[in-house]
């Protein structure tokens, strides 16, 4: 009699395999999490309603949800490079150049702080220029800058892009320099500071080239900009 329950039971066994196991079939906590392969359940098995995105995440409720202050936070690029750029060119020397992807509603902030030094000789003015593939402003220095070995004027600027739609960009500049002086001293500011604006109806999304730029009065060596860092902050439009 066992030997026929014994196959009794082996043939409801191979028909239940036959059959496929349901949910119904496996007892509670049979299945360990150690039992799963790692990457075994893909996202697209997760229960929940709305669209998993690299922008959204998994909310308690089983929602895919865009946090309240839009999708992710701002893409940043940045460097201290301490670097030595020669600047005696009356065209434009990029001290910040780099390629960034650009959409509809993106705000783009590029920075930068460095030092200038004029060991040329003579008396020389500045221009600062900044740009987003084919948009471009630039605004010369409302002072000059004496030549000397040792002195260094400091300073900032700031460049906005707002991208508004595939024809509409607008684009401000703001730069601040200080007097030159020698190291370690108080330094003066030479200008209140020196501004600009701009717009372009053309499409600028896709991949552009965004930069800094400065260009001399004179192309008589040696004129140098030490570039200690910078920055570029790409905050895509809220939802």
């Amino acid at each position: 009699m066992k030997p026929l329950l014994g196959l009794i039971a082996l043939c409801c066994l191979l028909y239940a395999l036959a059959q496929g196991i349901t949910s119904n079939q496996i007892r509670d906590g049979a299945i360990t999490t150690s039992k799963l392969a790692n990457g075994a359940v893909t996202v697209a098995k997760i229960g929940a309603s709305g669209t998993p995105s690299s922008s959204t995440y998994l909310r308690g409720d089983g929602q895919w949800a865009t946090p309240s202050g839009g999708g992710g936070g701002p893409t940043i690029y940045s460097n201290a490079p301490n670097q030595d750029i020669a600047i005696n060119s009356t065209t434009n020397v990029n001290l910040v150049s780099r390629s960034i992807a650009v959409a509809v509603g993106d705000t783009i902030i590029v920075e930068a702080w460095y030092t200038t030094r004029n060991n040329s000789g003579a008396t020389v003015t500045w221009t600062y220029g900044c740009g987003l593939g084919s948009l471009s402003v630039a605004i010369a220095d409302s002072t000059t800058q004496a030549a000397s070995a040792g002195n260094r004027a400091v300073h900032y600027r700031r460049c906005v892009f707002s991208v508004s739609s595939t024809s509409l960009t607008r684009l401000a500049l703001e730069n601040y320099r200080s007097a030159p002086g020698a190291a370690n001293t108080g330094l003066t500011g030479a200008q209140a500071g020196r501004y600009a604006w701009q717009n372009l109806g053309s499409n600028l999304t896709g991949t552009q080239t965004v930069n800094l730029s400065i260009r001399s009065s004179s192309a008589t060596a040696t004129q140098t900009a030490t570039l200690e860092s910078w920055r570029i902050t790409v905050q895509s439009a809220n939802p």
